[in-house]
C-alpha cells in the first residue's frame, strides 16, 4: 500500500500538467514541481524492488502505475463525493496494511 500511495503521489503532478487534465479540477497539483512527481515514482519503484526483488518488483510497480493513472483519470471527472469516498477507502486500506 505504501507503493500505491507513492505512485499516486507521483502520478498526480505529472497528470495535472498534461493537456488531458480537466480544467474544472483543482489547480493545487499544478503548482507541485514535476521533479517531485518523478522522485515519488522512483521511490515507489525502489520500494517494490526492495520488497520483492527487481524483476517481480518492476512488474508489480508497472501494474500499480497503470492502475494509478487510470484511477486518476477516472477520479478527476467523477463528482467530488466519489473522489472523497475513494480517498477514504485508500486511507482505510493503508491503515489496515500498517497494522498487519
Amino acid at each position: 500500500m505504501i507503493g500505491v500511495a507513492l505512485t499516486l503521489a507521483g502520478a498526480f503532478p505529472l497528470y495535472a500538467r498534461s493537456k488531458y487534465y480537466p480544467p474544472h479540477a483543482t489547480t493545487l497539483f499544478r503548482r507541485v514541481p514535476v521533479v517531485l512527481g518523478y522522485l515519488f515514482l522512483l521511490s515507489a519503484i525502489a520500494y517494490y524492488v526492495y520488497m520483492v526483488g527487481w524483476g517481480y518488483g518492476l512488474l508489480v510497480w508497472l501494474l500499480v502505475a497503470m492502475t494509478s493513472f487510470c484511477a486518476l483519470m477516472l477520479l478527476t471527472v467523477l463528482p467530488r463525493r466519489y473522489t472523497i469516498l475513494f480517498v477514504c477507502l485508500l486511507l482505510a486500506f493503508f491503515i489496515v496494511n500498517i497494522f498487519m
